[in-house]
């Protein structure tokens, strides 16, 4: 099973361009100015309709979703930022502040009003029903991981560990692996069906353990992990708003065709006979 994150199929529906139409200098080339105006009008030929579709879209959405009472609460962005956070490195942490902050948020909040929006008419017997079918590839686990090189360090780590010594620690002094190393080890939350594809004995072993169990070390051909479960997730309501995502990200084309086709929409100025 392909399971598509609605995250991931909206990507393309918040692009951060805009056009002022100022002239100030952005840039020298040899000692040339280019002008914000010279830029804003490149951009709005190679964009200008893109952005343009996208608005509509957004646009759309939001009267769909207030036509429907359906909004979306701080703590629900707040709720998403705090799961985008714990994936990104400290440096990546850091520049996340000012303007882009406030863009990621109101990209995730429009990505639940969407959600919203298509899972308003779904029955919560359709989405239970869903869950059913395919819960053994729904449930998921989140993991910290620490990979070196041969069996003999990988067993001293795991004592160090047994002793108290935090996983966070040992990551960060031995892993080898560069991804999660500079973030305590943290690895990330992962479907089944996700994790058995990457690998499927480290699937094995992952949602073998309770959370907070630590692995023995798996050989694999990079090496040897070392995996501690920081959370499990296998019952319907753990993963209600999982399943409620994958839904609406097979939904989403059709609902946007949808508004689309019922909806008088009529392009003014140059881009009207595009």
């Amino acid at each position: 099973m392909k399971i598509k994150k609605l995250a991931v199929l909206l990507s393309l529906l918040f692009v951060p361009f805009l056009f002022c139409g100022c002239s100030n200098v952005v840039a020298t080339v040899n000692g040339q100015p280019i002008t914000q105006q010279e830029l804003d009008k490149n951009l709005e030929e190679t964009f200008g309709k893109q952005m343009l579709d996208t608005l509509i879209v957004r646009k759309l959405v939001e009267q769909d979703a207030k036509k429907k009472g359906i909004t979306v609460s701080d703590a629900e962005v707040d709720a998403q930022l705090d799961k985008i956070k714990k994936k990104l490195t400290p440096a990546d942490l850091q520049n996340l502040s000012g303007k882009k902050l406030d863009d990621l948020k109101k990209q995730i909040r429009f990505n639940l009003l969407l959600e919203k929006c298509i899972m308003a008419s779904v029955p919560q017997s359709e989405v239970r029903s869903y869950f059913e079918k395919n819960k053994d590839n729904l449930q998921e686990v989140e993991l910290s991981d620490i990979l070196v090189e041969d069996k003999k360090q990988a067993d001293a780590i795991l004592g160090d560990l047994n002793r108290g010594v935090p996983f966070a620690t040992e990551a960060s002094q031995f892993s080898l692996d560069r991804t999660t190393r500079d973030n305590g080890g943290y690895l990330g939350v992962f479907p089944k069906w996700q994790l058995e594809s990457l690998y499927p004995p480290l699937a094995n072993v992952a949602f073998s353990l309770a959370p907070g169990q630590i692995s023995k070390p798996i050989k694999t051909p990079n090496g040897y992990y070392i995996l501690k479960v920081l959370n499990r997730k296998n019952s319907f309501d753990q993963l209600k708003d999982e399943v409620e995502g994958e839904m609406a990200s097979q939904r989403i084309k059709q609902y946007l065709q949808n508004l689309r086709e019922s909806a008088k929409i009529d392009y003014k100025g140059e881009f009207a006979q595009k």
